[in-house]
């Protein structure tokens, strides 16, 4: 089973199994977190939001009710998750288009969107470099993307372990795929294939952008330590997620 195909099985019976329970809150700390950083990087005369591998599209359903003036399109390649995102979208008086689609090679024009998000989603098949281009690809001139992967931290090379989760490091990438794909058959794997990265590795994947912005997506259990004056000695080693921001 290649890794797309592993993730899709996943994902579509994750969410065959969540259909009736899924819902849309505006004060949910996720929702609030995602609204603030595009609310930061989106160009005020974007007209064209694109969020690839959007599962239930709760964060496009967010940015419709909170940019009014946004075309919104929402992909993802699991029926079963476009299915719950229609149905949200229609309990919100909200529009937008839904396509069910491979991110490596999305079927949309050449300079289609002026802002694409993608949070946690390019790192769920080995060909990650291919769903980044096609994002530079989909992109106006001066259209921005931003984009979110898991980290290689203490976290994902502990808890994320018991998840599947392969950290991309150089020469021992294979040692970690082995073991839980061929050792566990994938038994661990729950979010179907998932890498995860480094900072110099994600600056690598968006080469082909300007304006280039790597950081540390902060959230959950580092949000509420960021209240204390230890939060910043730990930050750097919890944080298990990167955010990217560039501009085409």
């Amino acid at each position: 089973m290649t890794s797309i195909e592993l993730t899709a099985k996943t994902w579509e019976s994750v969410w065959n199994q969540q259909a009736s329970v899924v819902s849309y809150n505006s004060n949910d700390k996720s929702m609030r977190i995602n609204r603030g950083y595009i609310s930061r990087y989106i160009k005020p005369s974007s007209s064209r939001f694109l969020e690839a591998g959007c599962g239930t599209a709760r964060t496009s359903l967010d940015t419709a009710l909170t940019h009014r003036q946004l075309d919104v399109t929402c992909v993802d390649i699991t029926p079963s998750a476009l299915g719950i995102a229609k149905r949200l979208f229609k309990e919100n008086k909200a529009e937008g288009n839904f396509v069910c689609a491979d991110l490596r090679a999305m079927p949309f024009k050449d300079g289609t969107f002026d802002f694409i998000f993608s949070d946690g989603a390019i790192e769920h098949f080995e060909e990650t470099e291919k769903a980044v281009s096609e994002i530079h690809r989909l992109l106006t001139h001066g259209g921005r993307t931003f984009i979110t992967v898991p980290r290689i931290s203490i976290p994902m090379l502990t808890i994320g372990q018991f998840q599947g989760n392969i950290p991309k490091i150089p020469h021992l990438e294979w040692i970690f795929e082995f073991i839980h794909r061929q050792v566990f058959k994938s038994s661990l794997m729950k979010n179907g294939f998932e890498y995860s990265f480094t900072r110099f590795q994600v600056s690598k994947l968006m080469t082909g952008f300007h304006y280039v912005d790597v950081g540390l997506f902060h959230g959950g259990l580092i949000s509420k330590l960021c209240r204390l004056e230890l939060a910043v000695k730990l930050q750097s080693l919890l944080c298990c997620l990167i955010y990217a921001c560039g501009e085409k």
